[in-house]
């Protein structure tokens, strides 16, 4: 099997630590690529915009709202979904994991984003991180 490209992200978090944890999660993520990090969303803007250059950058920013939403909010099978979209699989890669489809895969995400407010699959591999989920879809 060929692995693809990393996912190239760009850490936003005012907290040095948080980040510091996240930077050092390459190893146990392999579908993520830390190119940057930056405290505040002006610092990321600019070097977001240096990054650009050499392709796509996704921004990652921390949420800390004690009312979001939590990992109980999402049925078994989408934290196994969310899990697995932690260590960096593809749709594609997911659905012959679990043996559901790709479109139903796509389902499942979709449906973990809107329940968890998060914007993309890195926001929820972020997410997934922090909660730690990311290894219970092996």
């Amino acid at each position: 099997m060929n692995n693809p490209t990393p996912l190239r992200v760009l850490l936003v978090d005012d907290q040095a630590l948080f980040r510091k944890e996240i930077v050092s999660l390459p190893g146990k993520a392999p579908g993520f690529s830390v190119v940057g990090e930056d405290s505040t969303g002006r610092e990321a803007l600019e070097k977001a915009r240096e990054l650009q250059a050499d392709g796509r950058v996704y921004a990652a920013a921390s949420q800390r709202d004690a009312a979001a939403p939590r990992p109980t909010d999402l049925s078994a099978r989408e934290q196994e979904v969310l899990a697995l979209v932690a260590q960096g699989k593809s749709n594609k890669e997911i659905g012959a994991a679990i043996a559901i489809a790709e479109n139903t895969v796509k389902n499942h995400l979709k449906s973990i984003l809107e329940k968890l407010h998060l914007g993309n699959r890195v926001q929820a591999a972020t997410y997934a991180f922090r909660q730690g989920l990311a290894g219970q879809g092996e």
